[in-house]
């Protein structure tokens, strides 16, 4: 696994209290490149050591649709029934 390393001001801990902000940095970063269709929802919760619940309970925290379709792969997906 990569490692990268970001310094943070002081202040930050009125974010994230004393806790490590990496966490929350890292669901946040995944949650992101879910929702622009970069990682599938499976790839996402293996990233952050989730189940695939845990992680759309993440994607609900973060008010991000587990649904990330684009109109056309919508249209084609009921097609389908």
């Amino acid at each position: 696994m990569n490692t990268v390393s970001v310094q943070f001001p002081d202040s930050i801990t009125t974010v994230f209290g004393d806790s490590d902000p990496g966490k929350p940095i890292l669901s946040a970063a995944v949650v992101k490149w879910y929702e622009l269709g970069r990682i599938s929802q499976g790839k996402a919760a293996e990233l952050l050591g989730l189940s695939r619940v845990e992680f759309l309970d993440l994607l609900a925290a973060f008010k991000v649709s587990a649904w990330q379709y684009t109109e056309d792969e919508l249209t084609e997906e009921l097609a389908l029934d």
